[in-house]
């Protein structure tokens, strides 16, 4: 499965913890679950998660993605994912 789905984050920078939250709108393809045939679907997607400043340059985070296809569809939906990670920043 391949998901395509830009969109906008709201950040809140306070302190060490920056929680942020976001929506945005993608295209969906699946690799025929099921037995169904493939084919990209519309949909949206949501997330939230926390950042975690070790430093101004290290960052860890985790964020849960929701995803919804808005037409009738072989993808699950909806379906949740999760992801962990740890970042470098630079510039201001």
């Amino acid at each position: 499965m391949f998901g395509f789905s830009p969109g906008l984050v709201y950040r809140w920078d306070v302190l060490q913890w920056v929680p942020f939250a976001g929506a945005g709108l993608g295209i969906f393809t699946s690799d025929g679950l099921a037995g169904r045939e493939n084919g990209a679907q519309f949909g949206v997607s949501g997330r939230a998660g926390v950042e975690y400043l070790l430093s101004r340059d290290v960052v860890l985070s985790v964020q849960a993605s929701a995803f919804f296809v808005l037409t009738e569809s072989p993808l699950p939906a909806p379906w949740v994912q999760v992801t962990a990670g740890a970042g470098y920043v630079w510039g201001w």
